[in-house]
């Protein structure tokens, strides 16, 4: 009896396995197609200066904390080509009449980091998605 119960169990399972194998078996092709899609998909465009320069535009001005000023003019020029356009030349102008200017490289999630002035880093640049 114990013998007979342990062979229908083993026979249970494994039909249960070919009833998952030959369902999933088309999820093979579904993938691939996703994927061929993928390397077809182009970045939604490069970087745009102005998302650049806002982000840039929350940069304090660099002088002790009780001096410090807004921003309240900020160039951005890219200097590369590319999605990223890296790397950026930047100039901020602060309340204060102080000018700061930067090498911003922009990262692919959208973190920057920049050295001239002073150094700089923040985030988040938008910065194009494949879409």
């Amino acid at each position: 009896m114990r013998a007979a119960l342990v062979v229908w169990g083993v026979l249970l399972v494994g039909a249960a396995g070919v009833i998952v194998a030959l369902g999933s078996r088309g999820g093979v092709d579904a993938f691939r197609v996703v994927q061929s899609h993928a390397l077809t998909l182009a970045p939604t465009g490069p970087v745009s200066a102005a998302d650049v320069q806002a982000e840039l535009a929350r940069s304090p001005e660099p002088v002790p904390t009780p001096r410090r000023t807004a921003a309240v003019r900020v160039r951005c020029q890219p200097k590369g080509s590319g999605t990223l356009r890296n790397p950026w030349v930047c100039t901020v102008r602060y309340h204060s009449g102080m000018q700061a200017h930067y090498l911003v490289e922009v990262l692919p999630n959208g973190s920057y980091s920049g050295v001239g002035t002073a150094q700089i880093s923040g985030c988040c640049i938008k910065v194009p998605t494949l879409g």
